[in-house]
């Protein structure tokens, strides 16, 4: 720590003897009873946090900020209240843990970062309250950030019997995502505990709408899998606004599903398999294009550990209505088995939808990657690569002269992603970040709230910055559709709903071989064969256009890749290929409105270099 434990104590005793920090946020999630939610408060400055956990529990109760969403290697408040003296117990830990095993080992940090302030225990309700700095200094400790850290929670139903005892395994746990250092308006959205959500649906609601996965047979021959199904939007005789979301988990699989997704799909062509076969296996290892090649936005995510009922702003609603009759829906459900049971499950997610309209429609903008083949290329063996794409201010002055207002969004990458940011220009200034997510898990992925609602203005320019870990590669990876290959995109949730659709980029095709074809020492450079067509089109530039576009990439992507199956990799083709991805005049500008597709071939970005979060870990 920055001076150490002792200094740290007696800073922290001055600093928060009148409890200096105000809890000004809060989340809350379902309890082990429905009318029994769990609460985590916090509030920040510049160098401290202070938390209070409030669980429906007489024992232990404890929060881990975790690297992926799990419970291994997790930095945790751990606190209880003593039956026999009442004395409040604050510890921080550091968790390992062997699921398979239902074992834990939940040892105490040899640094006590968290230092106690207050507690209680009731006849229902456990709290702890306590304070640290943001960054320790220490290596059993996890920094807060200003991005979205991936959260666990847990309880037990009896305390310890002495502060050194052997924690037992929890009796309820769940995960969330969670920016603790950016600040939230406690005005803004719905974030009651799910029975007062669900009071309010009550009165509100005209119809629930049910996509199930199908009772499909999750077997006994792995301890990971994810099944899809397809489903068709009932005929709607009048437009509804949904006003909320909420998984409908088969209660005897409720440890085994830890994500649920819906994706909305364009157009699907009659002879697709995936139609015959209504609901498929999906896994990442199934090289199944379907998902991202016809039902490109996603709509819903659910996690494990997610708010029983998501409720949508009060001012807004996703609109239903009767032109969407017989459209696509894609439900994906991630099982997570590693008891290997065999078990049918019916699972699926309930949209809450009401005839008393909202004031604003809500809309999805997809921002990111466009172009998703060879011109989007990762090196092997690389411990980060970074790829930068524009959602350029020439697109968003289709935007309402008001301006958008965003509250949610989440990241879509495949396996290789590692982090991802969301960064806002307004001109030549940077404005605060839109989201991050720190540690990014395809398994895990989240629609989480953007805190404080961000207004975003006709001009204004979006760029998602997509992080990937290329080590375990030995050939370099690609921009694709399925997950062999690799995507950075971003689904932004927001109101009142535009016109636009899609803003991103597509990386151009002569400027990326004019990379290859460099000539350097030591290095075989790329000749590739070219048709009278081809040649015509980099010659007289015409490469920008949609369909000359894929008739190059058809015409080209065997070649590349035949061409990097024999390439050895050194720093200096790592360089050229991250500038490729991170300045301008790279890429070529898209805009799909209403289904018209546009291209900007001369964005002009302000200087972007690369993002790194300003709480960094050093130490002084």
């Amino acid at each position: 720590m920055q001076s150490g434990t002792l200094s740290c104590w007696v800073f922290l005793l001055l600093l928060y003897g009148n409890h200096s920090i105000e809890l000004s946020s809060v989340r809350r999630f379902q309890g082990p009873a429905p009318d029994q939610p769990l609460e985590i408060s916090w509030g920040t400055n510049e160098s401290h946090i202070e938390v209070q956990l409030s669980y429906p529990t007489h024992g232990w109760l404890a929060m881990g900020l975790s690297p992926d969403g799990g419970m291994d290697q997790s930095d945790v408040l751990f606190g209880y209240v003593d039956d026999l003296t009442l004395e409040v117990i604050v510890q921080d830990r550091y968790l390992q843990t062997n699921p398979a095993q239902m074992a834990v080992n939940l040892s105490l940090d040899a640094q006590q970062d968290w230092q106690k302030i207050s507690g209680y225990k009731n006849g229902t309700y456990t709290s702890i309250r306590a304070a640290r700095w943001l960054i320790t200094c220490d290596e059993a400790d996890r920094s807060f950030r200003d991005v979205a850290q991936y959260v666990i929670y847990s309880l037990h139903s009896q305390p310890l019997t002495s502060p050194t005892s052997l924690v037992p395994y929890h009796t309820f746990r769940g995960m969330a995502s969670i920016n603790f250092v950016a600040q939230s308006k406690a005005d803004e959205g719905d974030r009651q505990a799910d029975h007062e959500t669900a009071t309010k649906l009550h009165s509100e609601e005209t119809k629930k709408m049910l996509f199930s996965i199908g009772n499909v047979v999750v077997t006994n021959d792995t301890d990971s899998v994810s099944w899809c199904a397809l489903h068709t939007v009932p005929k709607l005789e009048k437009k509804y606004h949904a006003v909320a979301t909420q998984p409908d988990i088969d209660k005897q699989n409720a440890e085994n599903i830890r994500q649920i997704l819906v994706y909305a799909c364009n157009d699907i062509p009659q002879y697709a398999p995936e139609l015959i076969k209504g609901k498929f296996r999906c896994n990442p290892t199934d090289g199944v294009s379907f998902i991202l090649k016809y039902c490109p936005v996603i709509t819903v995510a659910w996690v494990m550990g997610q708010a029983s009922i998501t409720s949508y702003p009060r001012v807004t609603g996703q609109p239903w209505e009767p032109e969407m009759s017989g459209k696509y829906l894609l439900l994906q459900v991630h099982y997570n088995n590693p008891e290997r049971r065999s078990f049918a499950d019916d699972s699926g997610i309930i949209y809450h939808l009401s005839e008393q309209l909202q004031q604003y429609d809500m809309g999805t903008l997809m921002a990111g990657v466009t172009g998703m083949d060879f011109t989007m290329t990762l090196p092997p063996g690389q411990k980060a690569f970074t790829v930068q794409a524009h959602c350029s201010s020439f697109c968003t002055h289709v935007l309402p002269t008001d301006g958008i207002t965003i509250f949610s969004s989440v990241f879509h990458m495949h396996t290789r992603g590692l982090s991802g940011v969301i960064r806002h220009f307004r001109g030549s200034r940077e404005l605060p970040i839109i989201d991050a997510v720190s540690n990014y898990d395809v398994i895990l992925q989240t629609m989480r709230p953007v805190t404080p609602f961000r207004k975003f203005l006709p001009g204004d320019r979006l760029v998602v910055e997509c992080n990937f870990t290329t080590q375990k590669d030995i050939q370099p990876v690609f921009g694709g559709e399925n997950f062999a290959g690799e995507t950075c995109q971003a689904f932004i949730n927001y109101y009142p709903k535009s016109a636009l659709q899609t803003c991103g980029t597509q990386f151009r095709v002569p400027g990326y071989l004019a990379i290859l074809s460099q000539p350097r020492k030591n290095r075989k450079i790329f000749r590739p064969k070219l048709t009278p067509e081809v040649a015509s089109i980099l010659l007289i530039g015409s490469s920008d256009l949609p369909a000359v576009r894929r008739f190059m990439v058809q015409q080209l992507q065997p070649q590349v890749q035949k061409y990097f199956s024999s390439h050895m990799w050194n720093d200096e083709d790592v360089r050229l290929l991250q500038e490729f991805y991170t300045k301008s005049g790279s890429y070529l500008g898209i805009c799909d409105v209403q289904g018209n597709m546009t291209t900007i071939p001369n964005d002009n970005p302000p200087a972007i270099a690369q993002w790194t979060p300003k709480d960094s870990d050093s130490c002084q």
